[in-house]
């Protein structure tokens, strides 16, 4: 199954905002991805700018023919969001709020599948239909309870009324695993 593409955005330098048809989206840095003759002009920032979202190949494509397999980019913004988030937790000596990942929006998409948005850019559907087990996530199997959820800012996480939530850390980690695991609405 080949993602599909659905928007791509310039950031800055060889940053772009790219998202998926399945809702994964994120910056991917793609400076140290331009070796090779093809992409010896994307070096140059302007012409870098003159990307454009090619529906036929479902890619991003310049003016030269150069290319990235969606595959690629796909597999590349879930690695580098893991990567930076492991690299950051390296860095930490001792227990502080930078260690667990921010949630700063959430969206209700349908059935048990939210949308959300880390402040480090990572952003996606999750289905959680799956991890509803135990009394305390019981009545969250009732769709119109689900819907109740909130974002809570002290614990940086969704809750909802009855108590329940998830840490934002499987949050985080559950979105990345399953935006490489194989999509099967292309």
């Amino acid at each position: 199954m080949i993602p599909r593409i659905t928007k791509v955005e310039y950031v800055k330098e060889h940053i772009l905002n790219i998202s998926f048809q399945d809702g994964v989206s994120g910056h991917i840095d793609l400076k140290d991805e331009l070796d090779g003759d093809i992409f010896a002009p994307l070096n140059d920032i302007s012409y870098f700018k003159k990307f454009k979202l090619d529906q036929e190949l479902r890619t991003i494509v310049w003016p030269n023919g150069a290319d990235f397999a969606p595959e690629f980019l796909y597999e590349k913004l879930c690695v580098s969001s893991l990567l930076s988030r492991k690299n950051r937790l390296k860095k930490m000596h001792h227990w502080s709020s930078h260690m667990i990942p921010r949630i700063t929006k959430v969206e209700y998409v349908k059935e048990h599948i939210l949308n959300i948005s880390f402040q480090d850019g990572v952003s996606g559907h999750i289905d959680l239909k799956d991890e509803l087990d135990g009394d305390i996530f019981a009545p969250l199997n009732d769709i119109s309870y689900f819907k109740k959820f909130k974002l809570d800012q002290e614990l940086r996480t969704i809750v909802w009324p009855n108590g329940a939530d998830f840490a934002p850390e499987f949050l985080y980690e559950k979105l990345c695993v399953s935006s490489t695991a194989p999509q099967s609405d292309y």
